[in-house]
């Protein structure tokens, strides 16, 4: 079974302090990612760093079974509005939703 990390973050979330990319999300599956809200953060041999609210804490179950048995998954876990302040920037190339 694979390890898991747990990191539950306080501050705000600032998009500027993390790198999202959608080459990430196939880690996991982008459509698993989009419906769960998950943002893949790194993807090595070894580990696997996401972010998630908590609400979706639930999820890392699943994603323990998903990633092969030695691979540790480090979780750090944000507020809402700061998953979405994320998933805006992954997913707004054209800043539609940026501005509102």
């Amino acid at each position: 079974m694979s390890d898991v990390t747990i990191d539950r973050k306080t501050e705000e979330i600032s998009p500027a302090n993390i790198i999202v990319s959608l080459d990430l999300q196939g880690a996991v599956g982008e459509k698993y990612c989009f419906v769960n809200r998950i943002i893949v953060l790194e993807n090595t041999g070894d580990e696997l760093s996401i972010a998630l609210s908590d609400k979706n804490i639930p999820c890392i179950d699943e994603l323990r079974k998903m990633m092969p048995a030695k691979k540790k998954i480090n979780v750090q876990i944000f507020d809402a509005d700061g998953i979405q302040s994320l998933f805006v920037t992954l997913y707004d190339a054209f800043g539609a939703y940026r501005n509102r």
